[in-house]
């Protein structure tokens, strides 16, 4: 019982002399702020408008035609305001095509 005893004193005050309130230093805060400021760029570079977080849809073309709009006759949809069919797109192998509907203004950034 005695050296129960020992060995529960030995485990305790291992535990309690770990367990030490010691302030961070130097090293800890300027990684801490490195990281934060990493993290905050990868927010703003996500946002962008030609990033992930601006994707609206990942649909995967099959060969040949597939119409694009907002009527649900379309192949793919969309649920933001426009015409009925914007256009076309046309896969053939590893390439594609879009053709507007005529009268659909397009533009690029």
């Amino acid at each position: 019982m005695k050296s129960a005893c020992r060995i529960l004193a030995v485990w305790l005050l291992g535990i309690l002399t770990g367990c030490s309130s010691s302030q961070p230093t130097n090293a800890d805060t300027d990684y801490k702020t490195a990281v934060r400021a990493w993290h905050q760029q990868r927010i703003e570079r996500l946002k962008q408008p030609d990033n992930w977080l601006s994707l609206a849809g990942l649909f995967w073309l099959d060969e040949g035609y597939s119409s694009f709009g907002t009527h649900n006759a379309n192949d793919f949809t969309t649920s933001a305001a426009g015409p009925d069919t914007i256009g076309v797109f046309y896969r053939h192998s590893d390439s594609v095509w879009f053709t507007p509907q005529p009268g659909i203004m397009l533009s690029t950034d």
